[in-house]
């Protein structure tokens, strides 16, 4: 804040505190004209401050209301993200009470299929700030190529995963899991399949938040749980429809 007068002696200078917001002057600006008081010009450079500061303070309560609401859109979508992840087991474990041995093969079956989706979380952790750079940037061409190499990475890991366990699961299943009824390697495969498309969501994921669309998360994460849920149900070999989930 600097007070003085002209080289004249008599007008005073204006005064600024920050840069005030269109139309908002203090009371005291009236009074801060040529000849004013210094407390005219001390009234108006306390007013804009005022202006200023209740200004900063709008958009960080803003921001930070934004922040809430965001966080919370993406814990809802984790959740939705489990039901997903999870529906299939708990559904054939219900609907085969009468075959216990299915029930606990398809559940560690489950468990081996999705070993490949735990190596998708350090690549998110990688991915979303290069990808937050990219879109604050307005590079949409750097964002895509990262996208599309993270998919490329994830889609061939879990493909060659899927190829070696539908191949080996049920071996593995006997000889390190000690499962008691066999599955085919039709059934393994669908399942890995299911985890293909996981990891490659895991990769969306991502980019919507970056491109601050994570609104669209829990809203995806939401159908896909609808889905499971009607597949699941399907009036087909239990086994099947829960893989099919």
């Amino acid at each position: 804040v600097a007070l003085g007068a002209s080289a004249d002696g008599g007008s005073a200078r204006r005064l600024e505190v920050g840069r005030p917001a269109a139309g908002v002057w203090s009371a005291g600006e009236a009074e801060a004209g040529p000849g004013g008081s210094s407390e005219g010009r001390n009234a108006v450079a306390v007013g804009r401050a005022e202006a200023v500061l209740d200004s900063e303070v709008s958009e960080f309560e803003s921001g930070e209301r934004s922040a809430a609401g965001g966080l919370m859109l993406l814990v809802a979508a984790s959740l939705l993200t489990q039901v997903v992840a999870n529906l299939p087991p708990l559904a054939a474990s219900t609907r085969l009470q009468h075959s216990d041995a299915v029930a606990a093969a398809f559940g560690q079956a489950f468990v081996l299929v999705r070993i490949p989706l735990l190596l998708t979380s350090p690549i998110q952790a990688m991915l979303l700030p290069a990808l937050t750079r990219s879109a604050a940037r307005g590079d949409r061409r750097g964002l895509t190529r990262r996208v599309r190499t993270a998919l490329v990475a994830v889609v061939a890991l879990g493909v060659a995963g899927t190829a070696v366990l539908a191949v080996a699961g049920p071996w593995v299943l006997r000889v390190f899991f000690g499962t008691k009824a066999d599955l085919s390697h039709e059934l393994l495969a669908v399942l890995g399949i299911g985890t293909v498309f996981l990891m490659a969501a895991a990769i969306f994921q991502p980019t919507l938040v970056a491109l601050d669309r994570h609104r669209l998360v829990p809203i995806a994460w939401g159908a896909g749980a609808l889905v499971s849920a009607a597949l699941v149900e399907m009036p087909v070999d239990v086994v099947h429809a829960a893989a099919a989930g």
